[in-house]
């Protein structure tokens, strides 16, 4: 029998404190309760203490039946019900769990009710939620760690970005860890994660002196999706089929239960068909077209066949888009213009401006890609071809001027290139910004002619378009072909729709003689042999 007085400072100490039922910044100093393992009545105490199985409100008696308790969480927890601190009893609260507390302040309120999912009273407000992986463990690989953590049957929609600005933020940390929720080392408590809310709300700890896999024994995802849920508004289940279950182990078969489905609807509802919330969409220009008579699927408007375009970039499904004012074309791997192109910007990618500077691919996986597009001071980002919301943005979040000419993400050393004028700024994807040192000159782009007006990367090769011309980099080599005529080599036009006189000259110091013939370079040749030869490079400058 022990004094509830002394548990009840304990308890009230533990929910001040608690990220898990404030998810809030303003929290005061933070006082770390450890997690302790249960070998006496002393420890299970604690235990029942520090889950919150003990009420804090003052309404329980002044002695507690410890004997109450042993029965309370062997029925919740699915063991024999014996009334006692029996080895079986031990070997569950000592088991690998979740650090969440499995109640909130009000304690226990098992005996009132059926076996079910419980909440934490807090949710978000918005549907679309976007998540951020801050720090990894070396356990795994960051890509095995993006693993599909994230809720269906239910009306939320979860995005992966890649700045702190998330709702959701992931990461390990090892023993105190400054959040009032110190991790024990390995074993026992795994994670923990915050309640809706601003500050800390929503992020996910995990403990990193555990050992994560992707298979048996820890597993990451199965832990993961426990977590999320905390993240999302839901407590623990004391149904033990469910993934809201406290106790951890690994499950052949994962996979929501019921229970778990029942909770997160009573939260967000099911499914709908349309979840994501879409910025206003760009309208299309009224302005008539010079052209208006019908053509021949082939045929391209007479506009796309002088050359020049605003942005390039891969397209999600491999091909490249050419923007040309509020157009956009899509060209194939064989060099022919894809069915339903070109087409208006805004039907293509409802919310990107006109007369866009410059675009890049990020990919993260085969079903996971992001494009943004550069115009002014801001950018747009665009997940599988779906707007992103909160979008636009300023792009001095990137540490770079506006009006960009160009940008590519360089898949040697995966850093972000932009272009302007005669300079190029390298940011860096891992520390989010630009690296030391930059801007550097153009120049150190053997050959390349500037000033660009995009660039593309495209099936290990990287574009320089200037103009009219287009260059293909050798990545091998470090070093720029000659240029050619893009019209004639990516969009099949003939050479008179190039306009009579238009020459440039791969850099400032070379001879008008290195641009003779240029109508007649075979380039679809040269594209085919530099991608044969192109190799991976990782940029040392």
């Amino acid at each position: 029998m022990y004094r509830r007085s002394i548990l009840t400072i304990l308890a009230g100490m533990l929910m001040l404190f608690c990220g898990l039922s404030n998810g809030q910044e303003d929290m005061a100093e933070d006082i770390v309760i450890r997690t302790v393992m249960v070998t006496d009545a002393v420890s299970a105490s604690q235990f029942f203490n520090d889950r919150n199985w003990i009420p804090s409100d003052g309404s329980a008696s002044e002695i507690i039946d410890l004997a109450s308790y042993f029965r309370l969480f062997q029925e919740w927890a699915g063991i024999p019900v014996t009334g006692e601190l029996d080895q079986t009893t031990m070997d569950k609260m000592n088991s690998p769990k979740c650090g969440n507390p499995d109640f909130g302040t009000s304690g226990h309120q098992i005996s009132a009710r059926r076996k079910r999912f419980t909440t934490l009273g807090r949710t978000w407000p918005q549907n679309h939620l976007t998540w951020y992986l801050e720090g990894t463990t070396t356990d795994l690989s960051r890509n095995v760690i993006r693993v599909n953590w994230l809720w269906p049957f239910s009306s939320l929609t979860f995005e992966e970005v890649f700045t702190p600005n998330a709702d959701i933020l992931v990461n390990f940390y090892r023993l105190e860890h400054g959040d009032g929720n110190s991790f024990d080392g390995p074993g026992s408590v795994l994670a923990h994660a915050f309640s809706p809310g601003f500050g800390r709300g929503g992020d996910m700890h995990f403990d990193d002196d555990e050992t994560f896999t992707a298979s048996t024994g820890i597993n990451l995802q199965q832990v993961a999706v426990h977590e999320i849920g905390h993240s999302l508004g839901l407590g623990h289940s004391s149904d033990q089929s469910a993934i809201m279950a406290a106790f951890y182990a690994y499950r052949q078969n994962f996979a929501l239960g019921n229970d778990d489905i029942a909770g997160i609807q009573s939260l967000y509802g099911p499914p709908t068909s349309n979840p994501v919330t879409r910025p206003p969409v760009t309208q299309p220009r009224t302005t008539a077209p010079t052209t208006t008579a019908p053509t021949p699927p082939r045929t391209l408007p007479r506009i796309s066949c002088n050359g020049e375009f605003d942005a390039s970039v891969e397209s999600f499904d491999g091909n490249v888009y050419f923007f040309q004012g509020d157009m956009v074309f899509k060209v194939q791997r064989d060099f022919t213009i894809a069915p339903g192109f070109p087409t208006q910007i805004s039907a293509e990618l409802p919310g990107a401006p006109d007369y866009i500077d410059a675009a890049f691919l990020w990919v993260v996986a085969s079903n996971q890609k992001y494009l943004y597009v550069f115009k002014g001071n801001f950018y747009w980002r665009f997940f599988n071809g779906i707007p992103s919301a909160g979008y636009p943005r300023q792009i001095s979040l990137w540490g770079i001027p506006g009006n960009i000419d160009g940008a590519f993400r360089w898949p040697g050393n995966r850093r972000i290139y932009f272009f302007k004028d005669d300079k190029y700024y390298r940011y860096n994807t891992m520390s989010y910004r630009i690296d030391n040192g930059y801007p550097q000159p153009l120049s150190r782009w053997n050959n390349v002619a500037h000033p660009i007006s995009s660039v593309l990367d495209w099936e290990d090769n990287t574009y320089f378009f200037t103009g009219q011309y287009y260059q293909i980099f050798f990545n091998s080599q470090f070093s720029a072909a000659s240029p050619a005529p893009t019209a004639q080599a990516w969009l099949g036009c003939e050479t008179e729709g190039l306009r009579v006189g238009t020459t440039m000259s791969p850099t400032d110091d070379d001879d008008d003689d290195d641009n003779t013939g240029l109508s007649n370079v075979p380039s679809l040749f040269v594209i085919f042999v530099t991608s044969v030869l192109g190799t991976w490079l990782h940029i040392s400058s």
